[in-house]
């Protein structure tokens, strides 16, 4: 990479620059919004996730606009909509791990490494989950970081919201949603799972 361009932020390499879309582009509708995120990438690391990026803005759309039963069952995160059943949650989650990989970058400055735990939730990958620790996710992660004021990339497209831990390197909360109907929450670095967002 040229002396001005950062390393891959997914991998660290020099070589075969690129930029990758966080979120993926193919997720915005055309025509694209002007404020797409793009972070530098290797050329291998970006096209190993073209097919990925492909299925995950296919699978949001079928959520997105899949119609509500009535009356609506209780979700886990208590707002937005599951994925539907069949779905691949460790690809979506792959792609979702990607974004906040990038928009950690994108925040910090930083390169998020591949040896610090990253946990990917959304509704359906919480069905079964044991009440307390639901409770525990609505409280003291997902209620905070609902209180801040979004970033928005696209008209309803996509918004994040994050907090960065003072004391834990590389500890961090997410709240993401697209298409202002399927949330996901990233809890990253040590302790992710107990961490608090306030």
């Amino acid at each position: 990479m040229n002396p001005s361009e950062p390393d891959c932020v997914y991998c660290g390499s020099t070589d075969d620059p690129t930029r990758d879309h966080v979120p993926p582009r193919a997720v915005f509708p055309k025509p694209r919004p002007t404020n797409l995120v793009t972070v530098p990438a290797c050329r291998a690391c970006n096209s190993s996730a073209a097919a990925d990026d492909e299925y995950f803005a296919a699978v949001l759309r079928l959520a997105a606009r899949a119609p509500v039963p009535d009356p609506a069952p209780p979700l886990p995160l208590g707002f937005g909509r599951a994925l539907g059943p069949g779905v691949d949650l460790p690809r979506v989650h792959r792609v979702v791990a990607r974004v906040v990989r990038g928009l950690y970058f994108r925040e910090t400055g930083r390169r998020f490494p591949r040896t610090e735990p990253l946990d990917v939730h959304c509704n359906a990958s919480l069905v079964g989950c044991p009440p307390g620790l639901l409770a525990h996710l609505r409280a003291e992660i997902l209620g905070p970081l609902l209180t801040w004021p979004a970033k928005r990339v696209g008209d309803r497209v996509f918004e994040y919201r994050s907090w960065h831990s003072p004391d834990r390197p590389f500890g961090s909360a997410w709240q993401l949603t697209f298409f202002a109907a399927v949330p996901f929450v990233v809890l990253t670095g040590p302790g992710g799972d107990s961490q608090q967002a306030d």
